[in-house]
């Protein structure tokens, strides 16, 4: 069962990762070390990563 606090966090944490992708890009940081980043910050799967930059790199 999922609670309004998880739905809130798991919210939250899309937030910070489309933050992320497109900070790193207007610095003009590679795809893939924005990617690798991903993975590490927040301790993302390759696949999971790629779902993200997917979606929010432009």
């Amino acid at each position: 069962m999922c609670t309004l606090f998880d739905e809130i966090e798991k919210e939250g944490m899309i937030k910070g990762i489309q933050a992320l992708i497109e900070s790193l890009q207007e610095m003009e940081i590679p795809y893939t070390k924005t990617q690798n980043q991903l993975m590490v910050k927040f301790s993302l799967s390759e696949d999971t990563a790629q779902e993200y930059m997917d979606k929010f790199w432009k």
